[in-house]
């Protein structure tokens, strides 16, 4: 993987400018150090401003089109995303639906010295910044790139009002301390960054893939009894380990999650992981590359995070299962002469088997005291349903915030891609290595890096997602959390216990039998969309789903009957607040009068349209919008869950 980065080169000093920070992107061992200058990391987004607090609408979820305010500039309207005070620095831009244009304005400029289309922008298409620094990922767009400011920033979009309604987007930035010394952003000092430098190399040339960081490794090929422990690496002097590559002769999901990956720096417990969620892709072997961790096709596993130490470390691996486990590993381990203000490397996890009612706000990590700096999170879903589980926004709490100040607009925004997409894909810095589907059911697993948008805290930390799923089911969440603390720092995590690394069962699709499914139709709309809708109660779990048509638009699609005779017809369909009135028909033959779709809550509903004759081979369905209930939204929607044709004797 690409990700053309000059990594060595820059000017020294505190003065924060593109050149400066470039190195962070890269910097790994950067991360166990507190910043300076210090700086805070938040965020501004689209995020549903509804949400004011755990009493009032704390879940609204119309996390779009929301700006600071409207401008009128040289005659066209901008709407402000960010309006930042500095000094400061942009350091992740992303979008579900990047539209119009993004304009840029430094310290207060009255013209912005960038503007570019917020689509190229963030797709790689505008110079210097190319794909990974900006590209589309599983219909998320990213770009992560220094942009510093030393007074300020406003960041807008010109867009009709219509495309800016529906704009969702997020916009990470770094507050330094008032005294840093910032040298703002241009494009020329990005261009000469990123291209002006002969020793610019690709972070997969510098680090993937490579078992030798440049000092001594030890490997190991062991065998670890059930209930035993395997010592990977122990010293009693000043060190860092920056690299843990482990490999099990069975690699089976049990084994990864029956294997505990610990670790003791300076005499305190820091991490404490089963074995496939510490490398961020459980459950199993799924492969994928980013900075810190890769997971290859043959089982190989690679840690890159830096772990210093200044008197001592244990890394070990406790086998919880009920099988003898071969297991190889190596361990890079650099000794250091001295460590300026250094952090402890820390990597925990938790799961749990929540109800999806009522929503509520899940914790990932918290850090009610110390100084650190947050650094990632991988998660692991198990949903027994093809409907979405990641409606949930992040919220973050820096330093005792009692509002967040980095409030998300959905689960897979914050992982870097967008819509549900089950695209499996590798970036540097975020990653879905698995979706098994169809759709969003099955197992999940995603992650997330913070390397440039790192989290420093002074005082407390803490980052919880919101519990919201489409559909009302059991699922499973299972988080690792990555953070650098200060040794005194306190976390809640409670000890791993046995029983919760049982994988979860999830089961199999329930058909009604000799049922035409809907979304096995192939249907042709004259307007409006149609797409397949998961839900947990229907028949293989999903429904054909047709939205936003008007009235007197058709919806065609033909389906097969076995032989010419007399057939009961019954279906079930979907009902909800935005539905419409519809008429059914067959072989141009209405199924009775129109039926009104609409219903205050999301239910399903089974009809029975009577007997009639069909004949053998193709007949065609036919469903056409007559209107809408007047207490309906005006969407004219339509679900089909499956028709069936039950011989009449």
């Amino acid at each position: 993987m690409l990700f053309a980065l000059l990594i060595a080169g820059f000017g020294q000093g505190q003065e924060v400018s593109v050149a400066s920070m470039l190195p962070e992107m890269t910097d790994l061992e950067g991360l166990a150090h507190v910043p300076a200058p210090f700086y805070v990391t938040r965020q501004a987004s689209s995020y549903d401003r509804a949400s004011v607090s755990p009493d009032k609408d704390w879940f609204a979820n119309a996390d779009y089109g929301q700006y600071i305010r409207k401008e009128t500039v040289e005659g066209h309207d901008e709407y402000v995303m960010a309006d930042l005070l500095g000094p400061g620095a942009v350091v992740r831009f992303w979008s579900a639906n990047p539209a119009g244009t993004a304009r840029f304005y430094f310290d207060g400029e009255a013209k912005p010295s960038l503007s570019a289309k917020l689509g190229d922008l963030l797709t790689g298409k505008v110079e210097p910044f190319s794909d990974p620094i900006a590209c589309a990922r599983s219909m998320g767009t990213n770009l992560y790139f220094p942009m510093p400011y030393a007074k300020g920033l406003k960041i807008t979009l010109e867009a009709s009002e219509q495309a800016a309604k529906g704009v969702y987007y997020q916009i990470m930035y770094r507050t330094y301390d008032l005294a840093a010394q910032v040298k703002s952003f241009t494009l020329d000092q990005a261009k000469e960054a990123l291209n002006g430098n002969a020793r610019a190399r690709t972070i997969a040339a510098a680090r993937f893939g490579s078992v030798n960081p440049g000092h001594p490794i030890t490997s190991m090929t062991r065998t670890v009894a059930p209930g035993k422990t395997l010592e990977l690496f122990s010293s009693s002097r000043r060190g860092e380990v920056d690299l843990l590559e482990i490999k099990l002769g069975n690699s089976s999901p049990e084994n990864l999650r029956g294997c505990i990956l610990e670790g003791t720096f300076d005499g305190k417990k820091t991490v404490a992981a089963p074995l496939g969620d510490f490398f961020g892709a459980a459950p199993g072997i799924n492969r994928y590359d980013s900075l810190p961790v890769s997971v290859a096709a043959d089982g190989t596993m690679t840690s890159r995070w830096a772990m210093p130490f200044e008197t001592g470390a244990t890394l070990q691996l406790r086998n919880l299962t009920k099988s003898a486990i071969q297991v190889t590993a190596t361990v890079g381990n650099r000794t250091l002469t001295a460590v300026k203000n250094p952090l402890l490397f820390h990597a925990k996890w938790r799961m749990e088997k929540m109800f999806t009612r009522p929503m509520r706000d899940w914790n990932i990590l918290n850090v009610p005291s110390g100084t650190g700096r947050f650094v990632g999170v991988s998660l692991a879903v198990a949903n027994p349903t093809k409907a979405w589980w990641g409606e949930g926004d992040e919220k973050i709490y820096i330093d005792g915030e009692t509002f967040p100040s980095t409030f998300g607009t959905g689960t897979e925004d914050y992982f870097g891609y967008a819509w549900c997409c089950p695209e499996v894909f590798s970036h540097p810095y975020h990653n879905q290595p698995r979706c098994d589907g169809p759709a969003n059911k099955g197992n999940t697993s995603v992650n997330r890096w913070h390397i440039l948008d790192g989290m420093p805290f002074s005082k407390s930390f803490k980052f919880d997602m919101e519990l919201w799923h489409w559909a009302e089911v059991d699922v499973t969440y299972a988080a690792t959390a990555y953070w650098y603390a200060s040794p005194e720092s306190t976390d809640t995590f409670k000890p791993i216990d046995a029983k919760d690394l049982v994988l979860p069962v999830i089961p199999v699709a329930v058909r009604v039998k000799g049922a035409i499914e809907g979304e096995e139709l192939k249907a042709k709309v004259t307007g409006g969309v149609t797409e397949l809708q998961g839900y947990e109660n229907l028949s293989n779990e999903t429904q054909l789903w047709w939205r936003d048509a008007a009235v007197g638009d058709k919806l065609t699609a033909t389906i097969t009957v076995p032989s010419t005779g007399m057939y009961e017809i019954t279906g079930k369909f979907c009902t909800a607040g935005d539905y419409g009135i519809h008429q059914i028909s067959l072989n141009g033959k209405p199924l009775g009068g129109p039926i009104d779709f609409y219903n205050k809550d999301l239910k399903w509903k089974a009809i029975g349209f009577g007997a009639i004759i069909l004949p053998a081979g193709e007949v065609k369905l036919e469903v056409m919008v007559t209107g809408a209930n007047p207490q309906a939204i005006q969407r004219h929607m339509f679900g089909l869950d499956y028709l069936l044709l039950t011989p009449k004797n």
